[in-house]
């Protein structure tokens, strides 16, 4: 696979296709691995939430019928639809 950047010089409207250099990829690497380790921390976070709303509402006494009718609907992440 072939890494390159996308460079427009919007006065000229010239457009050029370069080749990222090494230290580029391997930044681009680190960033998504960085925000990779972002999100699951968010989806831990989002999932510890829902699962201390559900331990308050059972000492409630709610059904799971209710429970559910109570809990947001989730959101689609549409990078994973």
């Amino acid at each position: 696979m072939s890494h390159t950047k996308l460079i427009h010089d919007v006065a000229t409207g010239q457009i050029e296709i370069v080749q990222l250099t090494a230290e580029e990829i391997a930044e681009r690497n680190a960033q998504v691995q960085q925000w990779k380790a972002e999100r699951e921390a968010k989806e831990q976070q989002a999932e510890l939430a829902k699962q201390t709303k559900i331990s308050a509402y059972k000492k409630l006494g709610l059904t799971e019928d209710e429970i559910e009718a109570l809990m947001p609907t989730p959101i689609v992440d549409e990078l994973n639809a």
